[in-house]
């Protein structure tokens, strides 16, 4: 099944994120998988994304490691004007799934594991602490996009955290951007 969207939520009554992945299979069935990322999931999660994007741009371009924080940032610019262009920010999110392969209730998330290889996309493995958890392979493009919907997700969240990209400053400014949806 290829991924179809993907949405990133606070939900203030769980202080979680709700993170929203649907599918379509051959038949055009829409699949979807639920997961709560905790405080300390993203805590533990947003260190290991931040590197995860500078160990691909070094895997792809080993002759530019010396710049990795700034080639992260170019392509997270790049690829959020890409996103943003294409209107997939603003589309809003197919709720329409009538299967769920993990149930409909969200998986409590425990670990993120993040696997990179040369011109691969990153590989990512969602475990919950007990049951099955999910796989989902993520272009740069689609992490930065996950990236994103993260920092606006939390943003708006009382957690205290800024979620800051390699090469970055600051935080992207994401105030007049609603970033829940990403197709």
């Amino acid at each position: 099944m290829d991924l179809y969207q993907f949405q990133v939520n606070y939900h203030a009554q769980e202080d979680r994120l709700l993170l929203r992945f649907s599918f379509k299979d051959a038949a055009a069935d829409l699949h979807e998988i639920r997961a709560w990322l905790t405080r300390r999931m993203v805590r533990q999660l947003w260190p290991n994304l931040r590197q995860a994007l500078e160990t691909q741009v070094t895997l792809d371009q080993p002759g530019a490691s010396h710049a990795k924080s700034d080639l992260v940032s170019m392509a997270y610019q790049a690829s959020v004007s890409e996103l943003t262009a294409g209107g997939n920010f603003n589309v809003v999110f197919d709720a329409q799934a009538t299967h769920f392969p993990l149930g409909e209730l969200p998986l409590l998330l425990n670990t993120v594991q993040l696997t990179m290889a040369r011109g691969l996309p990153i590989q990512a493995n969602f475990h919950p602490l007990e049951g099955p958890g999910f796989d989902l392979k993520l272009s740069t493009t689609l992490l930065h996009g996950l990236c994103t919907m993260l920092q606006s997700a939390v943003a708006k969240s009382d957690w205290d955290m800024n979620l800051v990209l390699p090469g970055a400053d600051v935080p992207a400014d994401l105030a007049g951007l609603d970033v829940r949806v990403l197709n």
